[in-house]
């Protein structure tokens, strides 16, 4: 089971780049999208792995 916050991130994030992939607009990841996905996805104690 996933928490509340993690689903509210996760979703967010998926549902803006559905959109974005479906409009005419360019397609560019925002960086600010993918920290607030390793932060959510990391909720510590479990990996020292880092990924950049």
């Amino acid at each position: 089971m996933k928490n509340p916050e993690y689903v509210a991130t996760v979703t967010r994030i998926y549902r803006k780049y559905i959109d974005l992939a479906l409009s005419e607009q360019e397609y560019v990841i925002d960086e600010q999208d993918v920290t607030d996905l390793m932060q959510v996805f990391n909720r510590g104690g479990f990996s020292s792995r880092t990924f950049r």
